[in-house]
């Protein structure tokens, strides 16, 4: 740690520059999936998982077998 009162340096910064297109395919992509989501209003509020995302959902069928 540093000394009280020392300023620390800076030496690394992340400069991110995205290009509008792909902010709007971001945007369309993130429409899309509101457009696709089936859940209630009641699920979306108790932040349940969409069915494709749910743990459940990935399970295998109870008559197969497990390897």
């Amino acid at each position: 740690m540093s000394p009280r009162g020392s300023r620390q340096n800076i030496t690394h910064r992340v400069e991110r520059s995205y290009s509008p297109d792909d902010i709007k395919a971001r945007l369309l992509e993130a429409a899309a999936r509101e457009r696709a989501d089936t859940r209630t209003e009641a699920q979306r509020w108790l932040n349940d998982p969409p069915p494709d995302r749910s743990a459940l959902a990935q399970r295998e069928s109870p008559g197969r077998a497990r390897k």
